[in-house]
């Protein structure tokens, strides 16, 4: 349950993320302006991200870069391939790789940071309430 949640939120984060600077490139002419079907194109590649995330995710990495190295590697897969080629969202010319491959990377660190964030919070919650119980229980 705990891997689900998780894969929900950072799904979560990636597509709110990824819609907000979309919506701003295309504000600036870099992009097309979001059209519904792109909402849910969006959404859809967030999503099986994360599902190759969650199968790349159960492999023993020796350093926390080769696991950062592959996840990045999962999700320029899924979007070139699933957003490039079979929704034909976006060109392959240079500029717009580019624009992409600083997409995903900026979108992967801005998950990254808020899932260590989260982790942090989480951990505090877990070390009152021990606290508590452990005063209680010695009263």
């Amino acid at each position: 349950m705990f891997e689900l949640k998780k894969r929900i939120i950072e799904t979560c984060i990636s597509f709110t993320s990824v819609l907000l600077i979309y919506s701003l490139l295309g504000e600036i002419g870099i992009t097309l302006k979001v059209q519904n079907y792109t909402v849910f194109q969006l959404f859809g590649i967030s999503a099986v991200i994360a599902m190759v995330m969650f199968f790349t995710d159960q492999i023993p990495f020796k350093t926390v870069y080769t696991w950062i190295a592959v996840s990045i590697a999962d999700i320029f897969v899924v979007v070139f391939v699933l957003g490039g080629l079979i929704f034909q969202m976006f060109p392959f010319t240079p500029f717009i790789l580019l624009v992409v491959s600083m997409m995903i990377i900026v979108v992967y660190f801005v998950v990254f940071g808020v899932m260590v964030i989260k982790n942090q919070v989480d951990a505090h919650s877990i070390n009152k309430k021990l606290l508590a119980m452990r005063g209680e229980g010695n009263e």
